[in-house]
């Protein structure tokens, strides 16, 4: 996902190949979302969630709203240490 710069909305990990369990942590849906600042992803915000299907499009929304708040943050920090 932070290669991509996509969010990436996963309701049931265990059915994403991609996913790789983790002994001591127990995870069902995962919900990432890039923070961007002049196209290069500089973080990313990763919600993980016990249940399966516990996020839904107001999550993604709120999460995205909440990187793009982020990321013009950091860009005003930069510029102010110009």
């Amino acid at each position: 996902m932070a290669c991509t710069g996509q969010t990436a909305l996963r309701n049931d990990v265990h059915e994403d190949p991609r996913n790789h369990a983790v002994e001591w942590f127990e995870t069902a849906a995962e919900l990432a979302v890039p923070v961007v600042v002049k196209d290069k992803t500089v973080a990313v915000i990763n919600v993980d969630g016990m249940e399966s299907n516990i996020f839904d499009e107001s999550d993604v929304k709120t999460l995205e709203t909440l990187a793009d708040q982020l990321s013009v943050a950091l860009e005003n920090i930069n510029l102010l240490f110009q």
